[in-house]
């Protein structure tokens, strides 16, 4: 008995803390950007329709609109 109460008690938390993070993100705006490390991407060369292309990195401000 205690073994299915505490399951039960552990998916009603876990599904809580979701509920939580969801209602965090979504009145924060939450986007996640990924990006490649700019190291890897300006050491390697990249080929596309036989054409080959060594890309370099660049820093940029972006409007916020």
């Amino acid at each position: 008995m205690n073994i299915v109460l505490s399951k039960i008690i552990g998916i009603i938390i876990g599904l809580l803390l979701a509920y939580v993070v969801k209602i965090a993100c979504d009145t924060r705006n939450c986007i996640i950007y990924n990006i490649p490390n700019p190291a890897k991407i300006e050491k390697n060369v990249y080929k596309l329709n036989d054409k080959c292309y060594k890309l370099k990195s660049e820093s940029t401000h972006c409007n916020t609109h």
